[in-house]
């Protein structure tokens, strides 16, 4: 057996050495093992002993690639982490902004102030456990990814989060929606739009002024495409075809106004998608293109009164407003529109060519929260015995 001392750990340096330059400055040198396992001579020169050694700790983290390997170690607090995380994280202004929100309200309060170190399985799932299932999964996408970042860059070994389980969430069922629902639900908002509050009869004085131009449109675009309100938002005058009843999706609507060419799903190849649209979508996206509004603002397919891309959270807004009190038979909302075009996509023509028309990732995602199973399954024995299976 050979004996002598044990290699340098990678990412890490042997013994430092000094010595006196001419100049009178002194310089520390070591040998530094890269994470390729292969050993690197580092000197760096300093005023002082002190200095140097500084110096070369500085040249031995540039060296080996991890430019936060001082900053964050097993000592450093969880808030500092995230704040780093945060910084370098490559996401939406919108997806920040829900990020930025939950560590404000849950995470910093909660364990903001416990060091690296501290944060053990038990002390994780102990806090996410607390947590609606709601804002657990929002918060768990934070601590996993952050928690990620710190491993990359050298503070923690490995990641504690693996372990976690979040807790259970009552899955609602599927809303599919009648034409008929439908029908009263752009009634409702037609209604609105002129300034009548919702329970106003239509031979009252409209308690309000016009207001939400474009909102019919929008809805029933998203009922005749199954797009998702940022997508649909986000439309431009040159992604519409309304001739050949087809929408491109290149983009989609952020919080601010503005309009992003990075949309959900993005690495997925449906994400960006060329789907065919209804009649009455089509109609609805005319009607949009000959209105004065968008000939006048020349980009947005649904302008804003200031010329902007409308944000999901006024839509929503007006939506509520415009519907407040009134009962349709169901819970009726943009995601509901969208779960009724995947259901009826997926009862005729399978789940895989509602996933495509949807754009999601996984088949996984359209099967379990875009569509409705079938109130009366098929015959299948039936057809069995007729064929005499």
């Amino acid at each position: 057996m050979s004996r002598g001392q044990p290699p340098t750990p990678p990412g890490t340096h042997g013994k430092i050495s000094y010595r006196t330059a001419p100049s009178g400055n002194t310089v520390a040198y070591t040998r530094l093992r890269l994470y390729t396992g292969k050993i690197a001579q580092v000197t760096a020169t300093g005023k002082s002993k002190s200095a140097a050694t500084r110096a070369l700790e500085r040249r031995c983290t540039e060296k080996l690639g991890t430019p936060y390997a001082e900053t964050i170690t097993p000592a450093t607090k969880l808030t500092t982490l995230i704040d780093l995380w945060l910084n370098q994280h490559d996401v939406t202004t919108h997806s920040k902004t829900i990020y930025t929100g939950v560590i404000r309200a849950h995470i910093t309060p909660g364990i903001g102030e416990l060091r690296l170190a501290e944060l053990t399985p038990v002390a994780l799932q102990a806090f996410i456990s607390q947590l609606t299932p709601g804002t657990a999964k929002t918060t768990a996408t934070v601590l996993s990814s952050a928690l990620k970042y710190a491993v990359r860059v050298g503070g923690l070994a490995t990641s504690p989060w693996q372990a976690i389980r979040l807790p259970k969430t009552d899955r609602k069922p599927v809303t599919n929606i009648t034409q008929h629902q439908q029908d009263e639900y752009i009634a409702a908002i037609k209604r609105w739009c002129t300034g009548l509050d919702p329970h106003q009869g239509d031979d009252e004085t409209p308690a309000g002024h016009k207001r939400g131009h474009g909102l019919p449109q929008i809805i029933r675009v998203i009922a005749g495409s199954g797009l998702r309100s940022s997508e649909a938002l986000g439309l431009r005058i040159q992604d519409v075809d309304p001739a050949n009843r087809r929408i491109t999706v290149t983009g989609q609507a952020d919080s601010s106004g503005q309009r992003t060419d990075r949309i959900k799903n993005h690495a997925s190849q449906f994400a960006r998608r060329t789907i065919t649209v209804t009649a009455d979508a089509a109609a609805a996206i005319q009607e949009q293109l000959d209105s004065e509004p968008v000939q006048f603002w020349g980009e947005p397919l649904f302008p804003s009164r200031a010329g902007t891309y409308i944000t999901v959270r006024n839509l929503n807004r007006w939506l509520r407003q415009a519907t407040e009190g009134l009962d349709f038979g169901a819970e009726i909302t943009p995601r509901a529109f969208r779960s009724t075009v995947s259901s009826r996509i997926s009862a005729k023509y399978g789940i895989d060519a509602a996933q495509r028309q949807l754009g999601h990732a996984k088949r996984t995602t359209t099967e379990a929260y875009y569509t409705a199973p079938p109130a009366v399954i098929d015959d299948y024995l039936g057809r069995l015995e007729a064929e005499g299976g």
